[in-house]
């Protein structure tokens, strides 16, 4: 994370991603009653089914290994919005 030099330790991030999680979820809410947004949100949901299931495994590989696929997962996504930005302009 780029930004992390302003948080002071695991306290001032855990504080940070709250506030985004609430973030997160707000813009979700009003966007709830679309299609697209519906399809979304239960595709979180079945995720995050997934990995409270994993998280109360108490298998710390299967942990470490479910961080290491989203972490991934998101680089590629990121990737590829970065890609899509750079051909607009």
């Amino acid at each position: 994370m780029k930004n992390s030099q302003k948080f002071s330790g695991p306290e001032g991030l855990c504080a940070e991603l709250t506030v985004r999680l609430a973030d997160e979820h707000s813009g979700y809410t009003s966007l709830e009653r679309t299609p697209g947004a519906k399809k979304l949100r239960e595709a979180q949901g079945e995720l995050l089914e997934i990995i409270k299931v994993i998280g109360q495994s108490d298998n710390i590989d299967a942990m470490f290994s479910a961080e290491k696929t989203v972490f991934k997962n998101e680089r590629r996504l990121d990737g590829k919005t970065l890609s899509r930005k750079k051909q607009r302009r």
